[in-house]
This record gives structure tokens, C-alpha cells and sequence, in this order.
């Protein structure tokens, strides 16, 4: 379970929560590789006057955990794909799907829980004047990015 903030507009904080579920194999020592799946929402808010609406995401993904040593400091790195949909206000929805990638900085309170910060960035292509990304009139798509920073609580089995 994560908690913490998000932007998706420039400037505009939104409150960000998110979870996790996934599986790791040891891969060495100190090291372990594994796949997540995860969702997540940055919550509705206002800022100077305008309203900015919640938007939800789900994501598939991998991830890898590297222990400074024998120390209980540890970092992880993820990515993956991802699918968001936001409520415009004033009618329409808005759904884009792209790629996300993270880094976090943790430590191990015991066996089973840790306490990570996390920084993760998604990267999308927004479709404008009604064209598709993918033909051959790629100026008319233009890639944009939402960032989360979150503290989180891990419980492992």
C-alpha cells in the first residue's frame, strides 16, 4: 500500500494512493526479480479556480529488489505498462494507456514488512484532432507524462 502525491498537471497536486500485489524470485544474494500488478487514483482537486478530476489507473509490470549487502537498506526498480481513465468535468471521459517506470529507496522493519519512497513516472501519447497515433501523421500526437511520489508499507510471506 502506498500513499503520498501526483501530478498530472503541472504544478497541481493531487492525492495519490496505490497497490501492489506481485511475486519475487531470489536472483542472488542480495538481489530479487519479480512481476506486480498494480492500481491505483489521484484524487479530485481544485487550484486556482479549477477543478481537476480523479483519475484511476491500473498496470502490469516487473520489478527488481537489490539489498545494499547484509544492511536492512535496500532499492528497487520497476516498470511496466499502464492503463488510466479520468471523468472530465462537463461530460467526456478521457483514457490513455503507456508505460511507467520507478525507483524506490527502502528499509526492512523485519522478515515480513518494510517502509519504501518511491518516486514513478508514466509516460502516455495523447491523440489530437481526431487522429490516431499510430498512422503516418505523428504530429498530430504528442507524449506526456504524471509522476507520483509516494511512501509505502510492503507485508511479505
Amino acid at each position: 500500500m502506498q500513499a503520498g502525491q501526483g501530478w498530472i498537471y503541472e504544478d497541481v497536486e493531487q492525492d495519490a494512493v496505490a497497490v501492489s500485489a506481485g511475486y519475487r524470485w531470489q536472483a542472488g544474494p542480495w538481489t530479487q526479480v519479480g512481476v506486480e500488478l498494480s492500481g491505483g487514483r489521484l484524487d479530485e482537486t481544485t487550484d486556482g479556480g479549477w477543478r481537476y478530476p480523479k483519475a484511476t489507473y491500473k498496470a502490469v509490470g516487473a520489478n527488481a529488489r537489490m539489498n545494499f549487502g547484509e544492511s536492512p537498506w535496500f532499492m528497487m526498480v520497476r516498470g511496466g505498462y499502464f492503463d488510466a481513465e479520468q471523468d472530465i468535468p462537463g461530460g467526456g471521459d478521457f483514457s490513455t494507456d503507456g508505460g511507467y517506470a520507478g525507483l524506490a529507496v527502502g528499509v526492512d522493519l523485519n522478515r515480513h514488512f518494510n517502509i519504501t519512497l518511491g518516486y514513478t513516472g508514466f509516460v502516455y501519447a495523447d491523440e489530437y484532432y481526431d487522429s490516431d497515433c499510430d498512422d503516418d501523421y505523428t504530429y498530430d500526437c504528442d507524449f506526456n507524462r504524471a509522476d507520483t511520489v509516494t511512501l509505502g508499507v510492503e507485508a511479505r510471506f
